[in-house]
């Protein structure tokens, strides 16, 4: 019985070429989001794909990822991802590390108005490529130091982050002294 690993030519071959399509279609889709090209970034998913992001939850491409991103930019005007780091896996998965940037100097987002804010979010995204589509994307990213950047939340150890606390330890202790339970 071998103990070495499978490693024909052909196999390598093929987990060569997963990885290479897989980060390919991953480029093109920053190159795409940062052109504003939405007919490119739209062509590096299978329809039906889902992409996940925090506080919005899941969008079905292309329509809701369509509207998404339409109603970003409009907001957002000069967004840009920079890749951080890149890395893919034999079976077409991409984890991407990327500084997302921009000024809050467009239209309303999310009911908020536009306040000329500039921010950054450093946000890991993890990719499930097929036959060289994506077919979902999750995003993680620390969304309360965004709201902090965009002035939505005080900063952090500030006057108003005190009363805050104060104000929640406040109706926790009530909600206990009443012999509530706490809300799932």
């Amino acid at each position: 019985m071998s103990t070495q690993p499978n490693t024909s030519p052909s196999t390598e071959t093929d987990t060569a070429t997963t990885e290479e399509a897989a980060v390919a279609v991953v480029r093109r889709l920053y190159d795409a989001y940062n052109a504003r090209d939405m007919d490119g970034l739209l062509a590096c998913w299978r329809p039906g794909g889902i992409e996940h992001l925090p506080l919005v939850g899941d969008m079905t491409v292309p329509d809701q990822l369509r509207g998404h991103l339409n109603a970003f930019y409009g907001s957002f005007p000069d967004a840009h991802t920079e890749v951080l780091s890149l890395v893919a896996d034999a079976e077409g998965r991409v984890a991407a590390q990327v500084l997302l940037t921009g000024t809050f100097t467009g239209t309303r987002f999310n009911g908020l108005r536009a306040n000329g804010r500039r921010w950054s979010a450093r946000m890991s995204e993890f990719f499930v490529v097929e036959d060289g589509l994506i077919s979902r994307l999750d995003v993680y990213m620390d969304n309360m130091d965004l709201a902090r950047q965009l002035g939505l939340l005080p900063p952090d150890g500030g006057p108003m982050e005190k009363v805050l606390r104060g104000a929640f330890n406040l109706n926790v202790a009530l909600r206990g002294a009443r012999g509530a339970r706490p809300r799932p």
